[in-house]
């Protein structure tokens, strides 16, 4: 009788250490980390990544908000709408983001301070023309986990070195072309000119004042090199039209070393040459970044949030999860191309099927990448208004003096009301 007292001593015992062992799991459960990871469209590779973190992170958890489950502006309006009533989330993808209005209300946080104090990381990790995009006044506001690029590429014979492409230079060289040439395959002034803008609004902004120079000469020129594009698409061959001279530039996407190799061979052994698109300081090579990830000013866990964008930045996603874009980091960046150099032999045939790039080529694509606008915070309600009053220029409508003056007098407007100096 005693003993079966003791047993059942001994095992409510046991029983309660068990209770106590799974309140305490509960309470430490309840004590992690949970982050609100915001988007408008949950990119396939940032969902594996989510997943894989909540399943091996003991201290933080990463709750998704996809915001676009109807049309675009409502999304976007029921995501500010929490902004406004302070359901902010932690981390944001920006892919489908206008950046800057967000910059300017002070709703980022500078990403620096934490990687110059990082032990792990530096600045110097990463490809610099792309860590700049999203980098204003010397803060960083953002960082794009990859990117492709678009590029002008043409005859080096014909186009030059890409520190001479200038608004002046583009101009100079259509006015030159012989006749019955193309310029550029399929762009058209409105395209051409938010591009440029794209990579150069600083250009015609100055942000600390506020002052705007869109009545200056530099402006008109640029709308009257626009103003010259066809905007309609080469009839035929294309890579025979380069060759042969009937098209002066060829615009290429570029999303891997094979892409960039294949457009250079498009012109058949031609010295070819990445001139980008005009800017004053010379050829600028568009970045189309991917995934651009900020964290908010207001979350209350900034140093679990960066350890979890630092994650983004790690080795392991960048090797594993940056599909159809290069990576931003250096030593992920620098094995892709060695693979291009020296890809696997193919285990059917014992070659090498693809055509292989030379270490001119890789260094050529690298300088490319980093001739990228630094800058791309780009105000899409700037844009508006520019794009409604040129189309009155390029219609024929107006003259240019007309509608420079009309654009300066209301992006003007829009600064005072919208930024703060």
């Amino acid at each position: 009788m005693i003993k079966k007292k003791v047993s059942v001593i001994v095992i409510l015992s046991l029983m309660l250490a068990m209770l106590a062992g799974c309140r305490e799991s509960q309470r430490e459960e309840n004590e992690k980390v949970v982050l609100t990871y915001a988007t408008l469209y949950l990119d396939v590779e940032m969902e594996a990544w989510i997943s894989e973190w909540n399943k091996s992170n003991v201290n933080c958890h990463v709750d998704v908000k996809e915001y676009g489950e109807s049309d675009y502006e409502t999304s976007l309006m029921q995501f500010n709408a929490d902004i406004v009533s302070g359901h902010m989330p932690d981390i944001i993808d920006f892919s489908d983001l206008d950046m800057a209005p967000y910059i300017s209300k002070g709703i980022l946080m500078d990403l620096y301070p934490y990687m110059d104090s990082d032990l792990q990381i530096k600045r110097e990790d990463f490809v610099p023309g792309v860590l700049q995009l999203y980098e204003k006044d010397e803060k960083l506001y953002s960082i794009a986990l990859g990117y492709s690029f678009e590029t002008l590429m043409g005859k080096k014979s014909i186009v030059g070195n890409r520190s001479q492409w200038n608004i002046l230079k583009m101009k100079q060289m259509i006015e030159e072309m012989p006749s019955q040439s193309h310029f550029i395959d399929n762009l058209g002034p409105i395209g051409l000119l938010r591009i440029v803008l794209m990579m150069g609004m600083d250009e015609y902004i100055d942000w600390e004042t506020g002052q705007c120079f869109f009545e200056g000469d530099e402006f008109i020129e640029l709308l009257e090199l626009a103003n010259s594009m066809e905007g309609v698409p080469v009839e035929g061959n294309i890579e025979e039209y380069l060759v042969n001279g009937r098209l002066m530039l060829n615009r290429a996407y570029i999303s891997s070393v094979s892409e960039y190799i294949k457009a250079i061979n498009m012109f058949q052994g031609e010295e070819v040459v990445c001139v980008g698109y005009p800017s004053a300081q010379g050829g600028k090579t568009l970045i189309q970044p991917y995934l651009p990830i900020g964290i908010s000013n207001m979350c209350e866990n900034k140093s679990a949030a960066w350890e979890f964008v630092r994650s983004l930045i790690s080795e392991e996603f960048q090797n594993k999860h940056i599909q159809f874009n290069f990576p931003i980091l250096e030593v992920s960046l620098e094995e892709e191309f060695e693979q291009a150099l020296h890809p696997p032999v193919n285990s059917w045939s014992g070659e090498n099927t693809d055509v292989l790039p030379s270490q001119e080529e890789i260094n050529e694509l690298y300088e490319t990448i980093n001739c990228s606008s630094g800058k791309i915070v780009f105000d899409t309600n700037i844009w508006r208004i520019i794009e409604e009053e040129t189309e009155f220029y390029f219609s024929g409508e107006k003259n240019v003096e007309e509608v420079t003056k009309v654009i300066q007098n209301r992006v003007q407007n829009y600064i005072y009301e919208s930024y703060s100096h």
